[in-house]
């Protein structure tokens, strides 16, 4: 019988085998994490990357919006204003450029030193002011001081009697500053179908009338369509989007810019009647078709959080804030003289609150369209701190241009037709 080693047994066999098969499982099991690994740090690095790219994408466009309002659009509105571009004719002064502009431009051109033209065909440079003074040339300093001196800022006007100048409020709204303030809050409140010679003059209106006496009305402004809807689209938006009638959010689903969108979560909606936040469909006395922000897709999330019913304090913390009355407050079912008293009851909470009072907030009362009887001439009244009392402006405005004027208020680029409508903050001092 033989003593050398037995053959291995089959069992032996097979663990052995399964030991191998394990060993390679786990060599592929740890190649593939290794492979998802470095997957998930790739996609990591490049959402990263996209996302340093839109900040810094949101950065230079808000340093580009402040240049260009802070220097560059006041010189160019005030060249337009000056109208000295034909050839030969005198080149104006740095104060005369001031003339007829609003306050953030007059303000801007009080610290220029000389203005100057230069003709391309020629390349000859005309110059006229001083050039600026070095720092500390003063007389005070005991400097030359041969280049004018900065204007002093205009200061709030004072009560009557003297002492600090009062704070905005109810009981007075309007004129309490000299020089429009940066604005913090813009509110709106849109009334409903009735034409200006309806509500302006009228005996069924006298809060509205004293308001627009105490403080400014625009008496040539206009609406842009007929529906309803078109123009709540327009005015927040800069165009009607083609929109021809009053049909729910599901016929007009609306993926473009608007100055909800601008505003990403500093803006709010505040509708009367509303059975529940950013409600798609009409309710009651509650229309959907005065919501605009119901309709824009690319708001959805924001409109469930920032479109909500009226409460009995109207919280306008926001930067914007849009204000809708129901179909009775808003004189659309109801009459002018009922409206009317919606807002006596409603606007003295709005510049009663700590925002108003802080002398930094602008409160616009607009129609959305008249009752097809005066070719959409509609009344607005202007509610600010800086808006003289009495304030009466006649040019000829629309919703693109409230758009405008607010989007320059708070910072924004203005949108669509909004870009070329003449804005109000001139006329009404803002």
């Amino acid at each position: 019988m033989s003593t050398g080693s037995r053959p291995p047994r089959p069992r032996a066999l097979f663990v052995a085998a399964l030991l191998l098969l394990t060993l390679v499982l786990a060599g592929v099991l740890a190649l593939q994490a290794h492979r998802t690994f470095l997957d998930h740090r790739a996609t990591a690095e490049r959402v990263l990357r996209d996302n340093a790219r839109l900040a810094a994408a949101r950065f230079a466009q808000r340093v580009g919006m402040e240049l260009y309002y802070s220097t560059f659009w006041p010189t160019v509105e005030a060249l337009s204003h000056a109208k000295a571009g034909a050839p030969g004719t005198p080149l104006p002064s740095p104060t005369k450029l001031a003339v007829g502009l609003d306050s953030a431009a007059a303000h801007f051109l009080k610290r220029a030193r000389y203005s100057f033209r230069f003709d391309l065909a020629t390349r000859r440079l005309e110059t006229a002011g001083g050039a600026p003074a070095p720092q500390g040339d003063s007389p005070a300093n005991g400097g030359p001081g041969s280049g004018p001196q900065p204007q002093p800022q205009p200061q709030p006007t004072p009560p009557s009697g003297g002492g600090a100048a009062p704070f905005p409020s109810s009981s007075h709204p309007c004129g309490v500053t000299s020089t429009a303030p940066a604005w913090q809050h813009v509110v709106w409140i849109v009334m409903e179908n009735k034409a200006a010679s309806q509500v302006m003059g009228s005996s069924g209106a006298p809060y509205l009338n004293g308001l627009a006496g105490a403080c400014g009305a625009a008496t040539s402004f206009f609406a842009e369509s007929h529906p309803s809807l078109p123009n709540y689209i327009a005015m927040t938006s800069g165009s009607t989007q083609g929109i021809t009638d009053d049909a729910a959010p599901s016929s007009h689903q609306l993926g473009v810019p608007s100055i909800f969108s601008q505003l990403g979560g500093d803006w709010r909606a505040l509708q009367e009647s509303m059975p529940a936040n950013c409600a798609k469909a009409n309710s009651g006395s509650y229309a959907v078709r005065h919501n605009p922000a119901a309709y824009y897709t690319n708001i959805a999330s924001a409109c469930a959080m920032q479109d909500v019913p009226l409460g009995a304090t109207p919280d306008i913390s926001a930067r914007f804030t849009f204000i809708t009355p129901n179909l009775c407050s808003d004189m659309h079912d109801c009459s002018v003289s009922q409206g009317d008293g919606w807002l006596a009851g409603w606007v003295p909470r709005i510049l009663d609150s700590p925002e108003y009072r802080s002398g930094t907030t602008a409160v616009f009362i607009t129609f959305d369209e008249d009752d097809h009887s005066a070719n959409n001439h509609i009344a607005t009244v202007v509610v600010a701190p800086s808006t003289p009392a009495g304030t009466v402006d006649a040019t000829r405005y629309d919703h693109y241009s409230l758009l405008r004027t607010t989007e320059e208020m708070l910072g924004l680029m203005p949108l669509g037709s909004a870009m070329s409508a003449p804005s109000m903050r001139g006329g009404m001092h803002l």
